[in-house]
């Protein structure tokens, strides 16, 4: 069965209720609001929808986008006009216990119950304090695969359902497909999708194709790099160094691939005018595919496509810091964790012997162990050491639980975007790696 509400720990459901006057607060009669809406929260976590009462836990199977203003949803309202004088609003199909439901769905794309069948729910303004504190911030509506508290206009029956409370990402088999897409801090886009725009896809929600890929750099510059959000993203070092870019949030590593052809055909891409190509890419696959043989071998087959067209240009490649704190974040087990944690390493690893081994890599530029907290440790997925793991990710400082963007008091690299991407004080870094180590300016 895709979704069993006893597979979900409590602790997904935890919105951040903290507020600094209760907790700092000497009276122990105000007492501890977090304790108060936790405790609360875990004894409605297996509510049925039989049982007389009027909020339940669901899972959301589908985040539908609609341009449509609705007027009784308040959060279409308060919501910014698209270029277009649209309006976002999001609808939600939900699986939640009892009458009134579909079955548990097996998958996300159940023959027998579609997904888009199931019941309904919009998005209630009291909940929107509760989506950055338990997601991605910066793709806040789309709410597929996570946990939500909901409540019905209608309780007897069963109508009218709102999401009153958004808690965490749910780490079941069904999403998989669904979390990796959503694994890049993208942010939603207006326009007129029929589901909610991704950080994998356009501003119209549209997955980009051949020169939709392709980001122009400086006038006459000889240098190109490819990847997903680490090449995307506007702080990177390729687009500090003025270079073209092909590359796309969300996106694998075969993926890229695939659109090379495409982009050259429409004229989007010559890749003759370049003397160095360069890789930053891999979370995407690893976290997808936990291998790092294959997710090499589509790094492998990457950079043949790109010799193809152009054999004599120089192969550079930087490796991939640990992001195990982002499967923390996320809440994943911890022995996916360390799957994806040692699948990273053995990745690394076949990158690293390239230059006396796979003739395809000229230079590699060794982020990997400049950026991460202790690569040295040996992920166990069989056993896995939470502790070590947490050393498995990028620097952000020397004080524990350092938040993104806070400078640390006692020192320390702090090169963490968001617990899986380098800051731009970390791509200044690769930046002088890349000159230094490639021999260009």
């Amino acid at each position: 069965m895709g979704v069993d509400f006893k597979d979900v720990p409590f602790g997904f459901l935890r919105p951040d209720l903290a507020r600094r006057s209760v907790d700092r607060s000497a009276s122990r009669r105000r007492g501890n609001l977090v304790e108060r809406g936790n405790l609360t929260l875990e004894q409605q976590s297996m509510a049925d929808a039989e049982e007389d009462k009027n909020s339940f836990p669901a899972i959301v199977l589908r985040t539908h986008y609609t341009k449509f203003k609705r007027g009784t949803d308040r959060v279409a309202m308060l919501s910014p006009q698209t270029a277009e004088a649209e309006y976002k609003n999001y609808v939600y199909n939900i699986y939640y216990h009892g009458r009134g439901c579909h079955p548990a769905p097996s998958s996300l794309q159940d023959p027998i119950h579609p997904i888009s069948t199931y019941p309904e729910a919009t998005l209630d303004s009291s909940a929107i304090s509760s989506l950055s504190a338990m997601g991605n911030a910066q793709n806040n509506y789309n709410l597929t695969s996570r946990l939500v508290m909901v409540e019905f206009e209608d309780p007897k029956k069963r109508l009218g359902a709102r999401i009153k409370s958004v808690g965490r990402y749910t780490d079941l088999a069904m999403f998989e497909s669904t979390l990796q897409g959503l694994m890049t801090a993208g942010q939603l886009g207006g326009g007129g999708s029929s589901v909610a725009p991704g950080p994998g896809t356009t501003s119209k929600g549209e997955k980009p194709t051949g020169g939709g890929l392709f980001h122009k750099g400086k006038d006459n510059t000889q240098y190109i790099a490819f990847g997903a959000s680490y090449i995307h993203m506007s702080m990177s070092f390729s687009k500090q160094m003025g270079m073209d870019r092909f590359a796309w949030s969300g996106q694998q590593v075969s993926y890229i691939k695939d659109q090379i052809g495409p982009a050259k055909d429409q004229g989007k891409l010559d890749l003759t005018k370049y003397t160095h190509a360069f890789f930053f890419t891999g979370p995407n696959s690893l976290s997808s595919k936990k291998n790092g043989a294959k997710v090499y071998t589509e790094l492998a087959g990457l950079i043949d496509e790109v010799k193809t067209h152009n054999s004599g240009i120089k192969i550079v490649v930087v490796t991939i810091q640990g992001f195990s704190r982002w499967g923390f974040h996320r809440d994943w087990s911890h022995k996916n964790i360390a799957k994806i944690a040692k699948a990273t390493q053995d990745y690394n690893a076949k990158i690293e012997k390239s230059p006396a081994g796979d003739k395809r890599i000229d230079h590699v530029v060794k982020w990997a162990q400049k950026g991460t907290i202790d690569y040295g440790i040996t992920p166990n997925p069989d056993n896995p050491n939470v502790e070590n793991l947490k050393k498995f990710s990028i620097k952000y400082g020397i004080t524990p639980n350092l938040e993104p963007g806070e400078s640390d008091p006692a020192g320390g690299e702090i090169w963490d975007l968001d617990k899986l991407h380098p800051n731009k004080a970390a791509h200044t870094e690769i930046v002088t790696m890349v000159k230094k180590i490639s021999g260009i300016s």
